[in-house]
């Protein structure tokens, strides 16, 4: 998802954290959870008024709020599960096979996966290290 901005991100953090005395990394977390909850809330009244609430409670547990405090903004991220075909969009997603890259080795293959309208979210080599790289997101296998 594209960074949303929010200037002046780091003063707002540091200026609760003197303010309530707390530390800076508790002031973030408090934000990335009021972020999320906004965003589940703006997704729940897309349909108000429409049809009954289709989300049920555990239906945003996979989505997360990445803060960027270098360009003050964030980013609301959803893990997903990769499958042939997708059911839930905020759930799943297609791994299908991609073009070789010409500074990836000709024994490696990449994959990528897919969102409608069939634009590539993520693709992946070399591989990024494991502790930035989501479940099951950046599958590189040998001999293409």
């Amino acid at each position: 998802m594209a960074l949303v901005l929010l200037p002046g991100l780091n003063n707002l953090i540091d200026d609760i954290s003197d303010e309530k005395k707390l530390a800076p990394q508790v002031v973030e977390a408090a934000l990335r959870e009021a972020l999320l909850k906004g965003y589940e809330r703006y997704r729940r009244t897309l349909y108000l008024g429409i049809s009954e609430d289709p989300f049920d409670e555990e239906y945003f547990s996979n989505f997360d709020v990445a803060l960027d405090l270098e360009e003050e903004g964030y980013r609301v991220l959803a893990s997903k599960i990769i499958v042939e075909e997708v059911e839930s969009e905020d759930h799943r997603s297609r791994l299908m096979r991609c073009g070789r890259s010409p500074k990836m080795p000709r024994s490696a293959t990449r994959w990528c996966w897919m969102s409608p309208p069939r634009k590539t979210i993520s693709a992946a080599w070399p591989p990024p290290p494991p502790s930035r790289c989501w479940p099951r997101s950046c599958a590189t296998s040998s001999g293409a």
